[in-house]
């Protein structure tokens, strides 16, 4: 085989892509990602591309980095909604507050329901570049695909803008 990096095996998914594209990212600001995507859309103006990301208002910048792009993305009719973050507070045996963030850190992309790829890679710079390690897995499992795009659907469905 073909040793790939995260990048290019997404890029080749998205290529490829002819009815659908569901992602749901942590971070969306790898440019040559959104670039493909874009590319693709203006190729197959039918294409449906849903992205469900995290909306980071743990780290607290309004919504960066996945806002750096989403004005491009909306001009293509491409989908992106954010996921809530899911705050809780825990009193400690001292007495402190503890504030805990539930933050979606799923980075998973389907293709058609052909193709599946899931791991630890964000779609940002770092990570596509290879400055932190990541491990990602592609299924090819029609069934396993089905399952993740039927829930993708539901939990989008429910997703705030």
């Amino acid at each position: 085989g073909i040793v790939k990096n995260t990048r290019n095996i997404i890029i080749d998914m998205i290529r490829s892509a002819n009815t659908n594209i569901f992602m749901e990212q942590l971070y969306l600001y790898d440019s040559y990602i959104i670039n493909a995507l874009i590319k693709r859309k203006m190729e197959v103006p039918k294409l449906d591309i849903r992205i469900l990301a995290d909306n980071n208002s743990n780290i607290g910048l309004n919504g960066l980095p996945n806002t750096i792009y989403l004005r491009e993305l909306n001009l293509y009719n491409i989908e992106v909604k954010a996921r809530r973050t899911i705050t809780s507070k825990k009193k400690l045996p001292n007495g402190d507050i503890q504030v805990f963030h539930q933050e979606n850190h799923r980075n998973t992309l389907s293709v058609d329901g052909k193709t599946l790829l899931t791991g630890s890679s964000s779609l940002s710079p770092s990570s596509q570049q290879g400055i932190t390690r990541e491990a990602g897995i592609q299924i090819f499992d029609k069934e396993s695909i089905r399952k993740f795009e039927n829930n993708f659907l539901q939990e989008g469905a429910s997703a705030c803008i």
